[in-house]
């Protein structure tokens, strides 16, 4: 039996998320346009995503925004026979949607954190143009941490979690947004922050070494091994080397994003100012586990950067 119900507007209804209703509501130039985008994404793609997602949208418009971004660029990487998947989710809590490569199945679970209630992450570009200013990398790294945690451990282990619904020896992939932290506050080197947060490297470290004559001569920088951190005024580590050994195998990898342009790439198109660093147009930043029981294939995506870790035993 066909089915024929209408698939909804996506920007019909009112909601108190402003990013939402600046959209909506049409604020700039490249807002109609990319109202039209995300309605043929949605429209192309809708039978993969929840049932709810239309109102999930008007709940936090840029954690959804990032999912059919997600899924979408996943089925346009697609080669061969790979596929996305349905799975049902009535009252299941599973990952945001499915696909299958190389006969392997992989789940994706989309998340897009804030500044959540960081005094640093939350200072205002007025507050702090012209001022000498240390980046908040601490506070950044904890974002990163927390929100690959909520995914990998607790909506995976907790009770009924993903590992309960996931098909046996598939992997699970991350996909985190950081467009919802202004720009500003972003680490100088972002993908060494980033890659810190999973891998578990410190921060670069130099010795001072003193010579035969007295005289001092700093060492070349270098990284150790660092399982964890502690943010100010805090006393409980921040785990950050999930992919040091095979505890997390059931994560796949993690792909990492800073720009929010990535929504709607074509914006400059429309009087946006964006200066896309590569063909692909985006940003994206994508890390392997290599203990995953289930590994992506290598360069199988077209992101702005890959890491491929490498175990020497």
């Amino acid at each position: 039996m066909s089915n024929n119900k209408k698939i909804p507007n996506l920007f019909e209804e009112d909601s108190k998320d402003k990013m939402y209703q600046y959209i909506k509501n049409e604020e700039a130039p490249y807002c109609a346009p990319a109202k039209q985008y995300w309605q043929a994404l949605y429209d192309k793609h809708h039978e993969y995503l929840d049932n709810d997602f239309v109102t999930r949208l008007r709940n936090n418009c840029q954690e959804r925004l990032w999912e059919l971004t997600q899924i979408s660029f996943i089925a346009d990487s697609l080669k061969g026979k790979d596929k996305l998947i349905k799975h049902q989710r009535k009252n299941v809590k599973c990952p945001d949607f499915c696909v299958e490569i190389n006969g392997k199945r992989y789940y994706y679970e989309t998340t897009a954190p804030g500044p959540g209630k960081s005094v640093e992450l939350n200072e205002k570009l007025e507050d702090i143009q012209g001022k000498a200013r240390t980046s908040p990398v601490t506070q950044y790294k904890e974002r990163i941490c927390s929100a690959f945690k909520e995914k990998a451990h607790d909506k995976y282990f907790g009770e009924m979690g993903y590992q309960s619904h996931m098909a046996a020896n598939s992997g699970l992939v991350i996909a985190i947004s950081l467009a919802g932290i202004p720009f500003y506050h972003s680490p100088g080197d972002h993908i060494r922050t980033a890659a810190s947060c999973v891998l578990g490297i410190s921060d670069p470290k130099i010795d001072i070494l003193r010579n035969i004559n007295g005289t001092l001569t700093m060492g070349e920088a270098y990284y150790d091994y660092e399982p964890d951190f502690i943010k100010a005024n805090s006393t409980s580590p921040i785990k950050m080397d999930y992919f040091c050994d095979d505890q997390y195998s059931h994560i796949s990898a993690v792909l990492i994003s800073y720009n929010g342009w990535v929504f709607f790439p074509d914006a400059d198109k429309y009087g946006a100012t964006i200066f896309w660093q590569n063909e692909c147009r985006n940003d994206y930043l994508l890390i392997q586990n290599p203990f995953a029981k289930a590994p992506l294939p290598s360069d199988y995506f077209s992101v702005a950067k890959e890491i491929n870790p490498v175990i020497h035993c």
